[in-house]
């Protein structure tokens, strides 16, 4: 379920969470009715949302939508294969907040994004060369997109904790 396009077009990070759950129960929702099983269905949907540098909100949306996803499915569905009640998703660092002029601090921007993809337990993730804002990405700011990945799945700790912000006040509240 494409979710990354939504804030780029002008809708903030909750609105854009809602309307790619909403696209997903309304697959389950046309899959039941033809009478494909709920199960079955469930464990194969995607989603594909963005993070822009609002890094706590990124987070939260992030676990508010893995939460209300699954407890949806459990509850309303019936899934009861916890494959199917997994949140699948991959997050985009958004170049909504990029800037042109000075186009080297959005790496910083980049980094924040994908620690709150990260930190919001994505399973994949793409950032966004920090030249985009000017056209056709250089192959400098690809690398520099590939090492800002590897940096921090290898060189900190954070990917070996399953949930880093759990029990977080804020992440809670």
């Amino acid at each position: 379920m494409a979710g990354f396009s939504y804030e780029p077009a002008g809708m903030n990070s909750w609105q854009s969470a809602a309307m790619a759950l909403a696209s997903g129960f309304s697959y389950i929702e046309g899959a039941l009715e033809r009478g494909i099983p709920v199960n079955e269905v469930a464990r194969q949907i995607t989603f594909f949302l963005g993070c822009g540098v609002d890094f706590l909100e990124g987070v939260a949306k992030f676990r508010a939508a893995r939460r209300i996803w699954a407890r949806t499915l459990k509850e309303r569905y019936g899934v009861s294969d916890e494959r199917g009640l997994k949140f699948r998703v991959y997050g985009y660092s958004l170049t909504t907040d990029y800037t042109a002029q000075q186009p080297l601090i959005n790496i910083v921007r980049d980094t924040i994004q994908a620690l709150a993809c990260v930190l919001g337990g994505v399973q994949a993730l793409n950032v966004t060369p920090y030249d985009e804002a000017l056209g056709i990405p250089t192959r400098e700011a690809h690398i520099m997109s590939v090492r800002t990945q590897q940096i921090i799945a290898e060189e900190t700790a954070i990917p070996r904790v399953v949930d880093i912000m759990g029990g977080s006040y804020c992440m809670e509240w």
